[in-house]
């Protein structure tokens, strides 16, 4: 028996559920992104309504028919990801920069060492 959902994109030959490749790269990609804004290192708290909103808009990837245009945008995905997760330490370097050469007082004061 085999059975297609009406885009094509799932599958049921057998009684075994058989997902595009793409589309397995793209939920991957998806499970991720909700695991990463559920956890507690992610920095933006205040976005995470808005992010979780649009989520589903953001890796609509396994609606696009085109194979480069899927690669591309999977590539894109994980990279954003990455930059989410690596913001922590950008953002540290960032403060690190504009603090250097001040120290702060017991007090919470900041002062300079110059």
């Amino acid at each position: 028996m085999i059975f297609t959902s009406f885009n094509g994109e799932v599958k049921l030959v057998n009684g075994n559920i058989v997902i595009r490749p793409e589309m397995k790269s793209s939920l991957s990609l998806y499970r991720h992104v909700l695991r990463y804004l559920r956890s507690s290192s992610f920095p933006f708290k205040y976005l995470y309504p808005k992010i979780r909103h649009n989520v589903r808009e953001m890796f609509e990837i396994h609606r696009e028919r085109d194979e480069e245009k899927t690669k591309m945008l999977l590539k894109w995905g994980w990279q954003d990801l990455a930059f989410l997760k690596s913001w922590k330490i950008v953002e540290k370097e960032i403060r690190d920069d504009i603090f250097r050469g001040f120290s702060t007082s017991k007090k919470g004061k900041i002062h300079d060492n110059k």
